[in-house]
């Protein structure tokens, strides 16, 4: 689906931790990274997975303070350039989508929505992680950190993709998982979906996102429930279940 069509929905995502469950490969990345610097052992990945949102150093610096050790630039530096190495060599070993992802994206292209990738991995990286889940031509649009945009929370990337993909934002929704998603979504006027099942450091019911989603089968009824017809200010927050929760707007 490409960029050029005149859109004027358009859904865009976060990756890590909302689209793909990348947390098994990032949590190796880090203990080859950690083991080859000869530092401490990592947590268990259900712990690691809470260092992740942020880009490869944040995960770092993370797991770095968890240990008290100071964080010299040349220390994080080389510990990036490890991690980014090792991690680009095994990016998909068992990263995978999350379940009726790859369903739900069919849908949503089916209902004329335009659909993008919003992220702070490093967009090579993300291109890449995609490409070998054979899921990169399912977005019109993949802007990651980087490159031409400012990361999250700043809402640059995600005013950048809303351009390309020719949609509006009023109109449109960010679907992510963490605080940065909420904040970048605010800030560009768009409305926000919270997935329950991502890599929040915060519980996801503190975030005040419009809707909250525990399963990508319940997407498209949340969207519909949005109306994301330009009414926003009216809105209420809605629940998976369709109950209504107090609006944060």
């Amino acid at each position: 689906m490409g960029a050029e069509k005149n859109h004027h929905r358009a859904i865009l995502f976060d990756l890590d931790g909302t689209l793909i469950d990348t947390a098994p490969d990032l949590a190796r990345a880090l203990r080859q990274t950690l083991r080859k610097n000869q530092l401490p052992p990592a947590d268990k990945d259900e712990e690691i997975r809470q260092f992740i949102g942020g880009g490869a150093r944040k995960l770092i610096s993370r797991a770095i303070q968890k240990m008290r050790i100071p964080q010299t630039d040349a220390l994080m530096n080389r510990l990036e350039k490890d991690f980014l190495e090792h991690y680009a060599d095994n990016i998909a070993r068992e990263s995978k989508p999350f379940p009726e992802v790859r369903e739900t994206l069919a849908r949503l292209s089916e209902k004329g929505f335009a659909l993008g990738v919003c992220t702070n991995k490093r967009e090579d990286l993300a291109r890449a992680l995609l490409s070998s889940l054979e899921m990169e031509d399912c977005f019109g649009v993949i802007i990651g950190g980087g490159g031409r945009f400012a990361p999250k929370p700043a809402p640059d990337g995600l005013r950048g993709a809303l351009a390309l993909l020719k949609a509006e934002a009023r109109a449109s929704v960010m679907v992510g998982d963490s605080a940065l998603d909420v904040e970048a979504a605010r800030a560009a006027g768009l409305s926000v979906i919270v997935a329950t099942f991502g890599y929040s450091l915060q519980p996801p019911e503190s975030l005040a996102a419009d809707a909250l989603m525990t399963h990508y089968s319940e997407l498209n009824n949340l969207i519909e429930r949005l109306a994301l017809d330009g009414g926003s200010k009216s809105r209420r927050a809605v629940s998976s279940d369709g109950r209504a929760q107090r609006s944060h707007r």
